[in-house]
């Protein structure tokens, strides 16, 4: 059996936001432990909570989960962390992230009428250039 602990938006919200005490003190020590993994889908919840919730800046919230990524592990972590940075960067919203930073790792076509995510990936292809 895999030795990996998944956890949820609720473990990474007390973790990050230490509202809860005792929550926040077992959350640390789980993700300390280096065995936890989370999904992009957690991720994305997380991002919606901490910046439309709880009025983290993009650029705070980009921080508190990068920091967070250098604990935890995803399906896909460099692309995962990419996309928090991307976050914190970008006027996108993290599913556009997600989408942008595929494109950026795994050099996959992404189909979009979303004018902000064109102009980021004709950056990119820019530079390749």
């Amino acid at each position: 059996m895999d030795k990996r602990i998944m956890i949820d938006a609720n473990i990474i919200l007390r973790y990050v936001l230490r509202d809860d005490k005792r929550q926040a003190e077992e959350a640390a020590s789980l993700i300390s432990s280096g065995v936890c993994m989370t999904l992009d889908t957690i991720l994305s919840e997380c991002v919606y909570v901490l910046w439309k919730g709880k009025s983290f800046t993009r650029a705070g919230v980009s921080c508190a989960l990068g920091k967070l990524l250098k604990l935890v592990t995803t399906e896909d972590i460099k692309t995962s962390s990419l996309a928090v940075e991307c976050f914190g960067l970008l006027n996108l919203d993290f599913a556009d992230c997600l989408l942008l930073a595929n494109y950026i790792n795994h050099k996959v076509a992404v189909a979009t009428f979303d004018k902000d995510l064109l102009k980021a990936m004709n950056k990119i292809e820019t530079r390749r250039a």
